[in-house]
C-alpha cells in the first residue's frame, strides 16, 4: 500500500490538501513496515485546487493523509480511488500508524458553507 502525507514542510502532516504542492510518499509493507519511497514538490498547476488534467503524479497512492481538506478534494480523490482522510496527529508516523489501526477518518463538511470546497480546519 502507498500513502501520500500532505507535509509543505516535510516534517511534519500539514493542512489544506487541495492546496498542497509537497507530499511524503510512503509504502506500508504486508507487515506493517513503514517505508519512506519519495517526496513529491509540484508545481502549482498541479496542485489539486488549481488541476483540470487526467493523470497526476498522486494517482499512484492508495491513501492520502492530511489534516485538513474540503469536501470538493474529498470528492475528487475518490473519483479517483484515493482514500482521502483526516490525519489524527502531525506527527507523520503517528498519523500513518492511526490511519493502518482505524482506516478513514472524514472531516465534519460544513453543509452551510458557500463554498464547496471550504476545508475543515476552519
Amino acid at each position: 500500500m502507498k500513502i501520500a502525507v500532505t507535509s509543505q514542510n516535510y516534517r511534519t502532516v500539514t493542512n489544506h490538501a487541495g492546496k498542497c504542492r509537497k507530499y511524503i510518499i510512503f509504502e506500508v509493507d504486508s507487515g506493517n513496515h513503514i517505508n519512506e519511497i519519495d517526496r513529491l514538490n509540484l508545481p502549482q498547476d498541479l496542485a489539486f485546487t488549481n488541476f483540470r488534467g487526467e493523470s497526476h503524479p498522486l494517482d499512484e497512492v492508495d491513501a492520502l493523509l492530511s489534516l485538513s481538506f474540503g469536501r470538493e478534494f474529498h470528492k475528487k480523490m475518490k473519483d479517483r480511488g484515493i482514500t482521502a482522510s483526516i490525519a489524527k496527529s502531525d506527527v507523520i508516523m503517528e498519523a500513518i500508524e492511526s490511519y493502518l489501526k482505524n482506516g478513514q477518518t472524514l472531516p465534519v463538511f460544513d453543509s452551510t458553507a458557500a463554498d464547496e470546497d471550504s476545508c475543515s480546519c476552519h
